[in-house]
């Protein structure tokens, strides 16, 4: 049998993170999902906004197109156009699903204030009343998850795991760059 390259998550490592993702947040496991089922990288996921992946924040589009900031990112991704897998669709529908509940003003009108950048937001909760301008991963003050961020969320994963200390966020999408 031969093994993967030292970068790449073994499968019994990708469904554990998978699960420890579910079980934690729903966004953790839409975050994982994407990253080991469309091989996206930190920069590209961080710059998703809900628009991005859906047109009304309800169905998932098939294909989506990321922004042209890094060529190494899209190896396996047509170029910037990403195909998302039918699980990876159904996760981040659950994960919009989610984003809706979390105010009432994206089922019904709610007072609006003008934010400092000019945009409509909600009163109660500051996000964008527009959904599809919404930033598809928020952190827990409703700004836009930095890759930073996103990497220091596997690293927390990854001790919790007790996975290899040389598998970083990048190698999701190595683990997807190789079976592609």
């Amino acid at each position: 049998m031969k093994l993967p390259p030292r970068s790449h998550l073994l499968p019994l490592q990708q469904e554990a993170l998978l699960v420890a993702g579910r079980i934690r947040s729903q966004r953790d496991h839409a975050l994982f999902t994407l990253a080991l089922g469309a091989g996206l990288a930190a920069r590209a996921i961080a710059e998703l906004d809900v628009g991005h992946v859906s047109r009304d924040g309800v169905s998932i589009r098939e294909q989506i197109e990321t922004a042209r900031s890094d060529r190494r990112e899209f190896w396996a991704n047509h170029n910037g156009r990403v195909l998302l897998p039918r699980p990876v669709r159904q996760v981040l529908a659950e994960h919009l699903a989610s984003t809706r509940a979390s105010c009432p003003h994206f089922s019904r009108p709610m007072r609006d204030v003008i934010g400092p950048d000019g945009v409509q937001r909600c009163a109660s909760c500051r996000l964008a009343t527009d959904l599809v301008k919404v930033p598809l991963f928020l952190s827990r003050r409703h700004a836009r998850l930095s890759p930073r961020r996103i990497r220091s969320l596997f690293a927390d994963y990854r001790g919790q795991l007790r996975l290899p200390e040389r598998l970083n966020f990048d190698s999701l999408k190595a683990t997807f760059d190789a079976a592609a």
